[in-house]
């Protein structure tokens, strides 16, 4: 398992690094079963809160007690494993629920609420979500912070000192500005490395589009070894065959 330090503070040179098939954050490589350009999604938030945190020192909010609040936390999830924040997104029926249960009101103070909050970790059964206003979450979240060991605050001081303070940011994926024109084509040309590979390798795919059926199949060609049908990949067990019985 990777050390925080490893993770916060990528072992790279120059700047705006980039390398295609390892992760964005750390540089290690991605896992095949992953579409994207992260190893975990540790990784992924660690570099969004690089971003987010340049940009509002940048323009000047970092001055406003709000976004000072909202930092304390970014580094408090960094600090228990990263804010999985894809993963606890709602969708807006459940949003709408929840906000209809409670009139609009604050469930702890009665002011109109405007966040929700996961009661108590991050499940999103609506019986763990609950309505409230900003002040009240924001009162909440730092009741439930513990003050940060020494050399858990060192590390985060030198993750200021290098991926946060630098005119020029250390990774592409740290760059407030560039990343949001770049991670999408560098996703798609990852996705075109395995297309190609499995055009080299002979494979059909007209018909499949998802990732880990892809890699299944591009696996199942250079294991198989055309044992079953005399192509490679091609047998009535290889998951090409397993694939192409069923809609993806």
């Amino acid at each position: 398992m990777r050390s925080v330090r490893e993770v916060l503070l990528p072992d790279v040179t120059g700047v705006r690094a980039f390398m295609p098939d390892r992760c964005a954050n750390c540089q290690r490589w991605v896992p095949d079963e992953l579409p994207g350009l992260f190893c975990s999604t540790w990784c992924q938030e660690t570099c969004k809160h690089v971003r987010y945190l340049r940009g509002v020192i940048g323009d000047g909010r970092i001055l406003n007690d709000d976004v000072q609040a909202a930092v304390r936390k970014r580094f408090a999830f960094l600090q228990l494993g990263g804010y999985a924040s894809l993963h606890r997104g709602l969708p807006a029926k459940v949003r709408a629920a929840v906000i209809e249960r409670h009139n609009g009101r604050c469930a702890s103070c009665g002011k109109p609420g405007t966040d929700i909050d996961h009661i108590n970790g991050s499940s999103a059964d609506p019986s763990n979500l609950q309505l409230l206003c900003t002040d009240c979450h924001n009162t909440k979240t730092d009741q439930r912070l513990q003050p940060a060991s020494p050399a858990t605050q060192q590390l985060f001081d030198d993750f200021l000192e290098h991926r946060v303070a630098p005119r020029e940011p250390l990774l592409l994926a740290d760059d407030e500005q560039q990343w949001a024109t770049t991670w999408r084509p560098l996703k798609k040309d990852r996705k075109q490395r395995l297309l190609d590979e499995l055009a080299d390798l002979g494979a059909d795919i007209t018909s499949v589009t998802n990732w880990a059926n892809l890699v299944l199949i591009r696996d199942d060609i250079i294991t198989d070894g055309g044992h079953e049908s005399g192509e490679a990949g091609y047998g009535a067990d290889s998951y090409f065959a397993r694939a192409q019985s069923r809609d993806d």
